[in-house]
Parts: C-alpha cells; sequence; structure tokens
C-alpha cells in the first residue's frame, strides 16, 4: 500500500528527463565511490582509509537511491 502510493507519487513528479539526470547523477556516485574505495585501499592506511571507505559506501548507498528513483 505504502509502496505503491510512494511510486505513484514518482511518477507523477519525475518526468522522463529528470529519471534520465538522476540515473546520470547514480551513475557517477558509483564511479566516484569506485575510485575512492581504490585509492583508499592502495595509497591510504588506518584512520583516513576508514574515513575514505566510509565515504565511499555512503556515496554508494546514495547512488543506490538515484538509480531506484530512476527506474520508477
Amino acid at each position: 500500500m505504502i509502496t505503491e502510493y510512494i511510486v505513484n507519487r514518482v511518477r507523477d513528479i519525475m518526468d522522463s528527463m529528470t529519471k534520465m539526470w538522476a540515473s546520470f547523477m547514480g551513475m557517477g556516485l558509483m564511479i566516484a565511490a569506485s575510485f575512492l574505495i581504490t585509492f583508499a585501499r592502495v595509497k591510504l592506511k588506518g584512520f583516513f582509509r576508514v574515513v575514505v571507505s566510509i565515504v565511499a559506501f555512503l556515496l554508494l548507498l546514495v547512488s543506490i537511491v538515484y538509480m531506484l528513483l530512476s527506474i520508477l
């Protein structure tokens, strides 16, 4: 019930161009997360590695939300 309401609201609000930009944002954030996690594992150690890895994980979560919004 609630999920159906959210899907219908997103369909009403987002036109095709907005969905396209949301998918581009999702892809860009996924690429940024990939580069950050690679950089953290190769170049960093200790506390900074953990912080950059957490930031990369958060970017990945946000990118998943953008990608889900773009397919509704």
